[in-house]
């Protein structure tokens, strides 16, 4: 049974230490985060066992933390960086865009992996998200043209509750007899914009009169976001993610509340948070398995790079 001390200690000490080495490397967190999360699960040196640690909790954790790094995302969604031709790109992206990444790694599971066809379907759904966990630390380190770093980013963020809710239907339609219910996805999507809507006049509320200093501020913040997305949670399966949003765009885009009332939230905790779960996460993969898909995997990842994205 692991320390829960040390492995706490391990996740955190990790975490920032992969981000402080990249920066001063130049390179993208992710790729120190990766490596250092794998080499420390419970395959390679056993130093953290992301379901001893947390256990039944790890779940509802990712579940929260990527809620909060949402909002923080959708606080940078701001109506007048939109030129006239982003939100068409970025409707095309979250729609078309989706079923083609779906569509390309159904068949590219069942071919290559081998994979039956609800696994595979269940995979291209999974694919469907980017997820601002991975895209927004690339695009604060390649840092693309204005234009295409907001469509990316729009993108990056929206996106991730439609894979979510497309995946856990998928997964639902599997485990039951029911089917693929995509009345389903509707629903999930009203609960999270109307929690979230709340979630967002709520917090307008609490920092409109500018009494909290900039921590309690961020304290607030959090507390809200976290509410809001586990209540969201409780009523519909992966509407948190929604909310979380909503919640984010509610506040970008209010002219009574400065956002630099919570820029230090913004700036320091969704950081944190990307590190924490890139190394918990990472952590869970088994790298022979990964080994074991051989040419196959690496077909597939090259089919999801060189057809998918670019289609």
């Amino acid at each position: 049974m692991q320390d829960p001390l040390v492995g706490l200690t391990v996740v955190v000490v990790l975490a920032v230490g992969c981000m402080v080495l990249a920066a001063r490397l130049r390179i993208p967190a992710i790729v120190p985060l990766l490596i250092a999360g794998v080499l420390a699960g419970p395959s390679v040196a056993d130093l953290v066992d992301p379901n001893e640690l947390l256990g039944d909790l790890l779940s509802p954790f990712v579940s929260l933390a990527v809620g909060v790094i949402l909002f923080e995302g959708a606080l940078g969604l701001r109506r007048e960086e939109l030129e006239a031709d982003t939100p068409p790109v970025v409707v095309r992206l979250l729609t078309l865009g989706a079923l083609i990444t779906w569509a390309v790694g159904f068949g590219g599971a069942v071919v290559l992996l081998d994979l039956p066809g609800g696994i595979a379907l269940l995979v291209g759904a999974i694919l469907i998200v980017s997820g601002p966990t991975v895209v927004l630390p690339l695009l604060e380190f390649v840092q693309p043209k204005p234009a295409v770093g907001r469509v990316l980013r729009w993108e990056g963020i929206l996106i991730d509750p439609v894979g979510a809710i497309v995946a856990a239907l998928v997964f639902a339609g599997l485990s039951s007899s029911g089917g693929f219910e995509p009345g389903g996805f509707l629903l999930s999507i009203t609960v999270g914009v109307a929690i979230g809507g709340a979630g967002g006049a709520v917090l307008w509320l609490m920092l409109r009169r500018g009494t909290m200093s900039s921590q309690l501020a961020s304290v607030a913040t959090l507390g809200v976001v976290v509410g809001v997305t586990g209540a969201a949670d409780l009523v519909r399966d992966d509407a948190g993610l929604v909310a979380a949003i909503v919640t984010g765009l509610v506040m970008a885009n209010q002219r009574t509340v400065p956002l630099t009332t919570i820029l230090e939230f913004k700036e320091t905790l969704g950081l944190l948070l990307i590190g924490l779960l890139f190394i918990l996460l990472s952590a869970l993969v088994v790298p022979s398995q990964v080994v074991d898909l051989g040419l196959a995997g690496i077909g597939f990842v090259a089919l999801l790079v060189l057809v998918a994205r670019p289609l």
